[in-house]
């Protein structure tokens, strides 16, 4: 099964690069975010933030289960 991941066309192997470079940018985003502005950067007050992200982290979790 992953000699298939690595056989591919040229289209293939573009839209796994496109897909990498958008994962880098997340990333880099992510860390930005996280080391200059802190989680103020989402304009959501102290104690409503980790709500917000557990509760993406379970219904992602949730949906990552379905699959």
């Amino acid at each position: 099964m992953f000699e298939k991941a690595l056989s591919g066309g040229r289209t293939y192997w573009a839209w796994i690069v496109s897909l990498l470079v958008v994962m880098g940018i997340g990333g880099g985003v992510l860390v930005l975010a996280a080391s200059a502005e802190g989680l103020t950067i989402t304009g959501l007050s102290r104690d409503v933030v980790w709500g917000f992200y557990i509760a993406q982290f379970t219904f992602l979790v949730g949906v990552a289960a379905s699959a």
